[in-house]
């Protein structure tokens, strides 16, 4: 293989890997594709799909601060349910709000 051909392979190599990361930052964002943003212009095409406001709902919710104990426990048993905080956490969580 020729100089031409390595330099090409890698041109390729890293389009590829540029279009794949905007990609997932895309698709996590919500949206669809995003491939060719980052295979054809590189860290730029990363960088707007980044700049995307997200799709996706209750990505930017807001907890209130609890008020007493039982608020708290309240809140961190919410949080177990969705599956924010593990098991471990929430027991940790509820042993401090008790003793305090």
């Amino acid at each position: 293989m020729d100089e031409l051909g390595i330099y090409m392979g890698i041109g390729i190599l890293v389009c590829g890997t540029f279009g794949i990361i905007s990609m997932v930052i895309n698709m996590n964002k919500g949206y669809k594709g995003g491939f060719w943003w980052g295979a054809l212009l590189g860290i730029l095409g990363i960088i707007v799909v980044a700049a995307k406001p997200s799709k996706k709902s209750g990505q930017s919710t807001v907890i209130n601060p609890p008020v007493n104990q039982a608020e708290q426990l309240r809140e961190f048993k919410k949080l177990l349910d969705e599956g924010v905080i593990s098991q471990q956490e929430y027991d940790e969580k509820k042993k401090k709000i008790i003793n305090s």
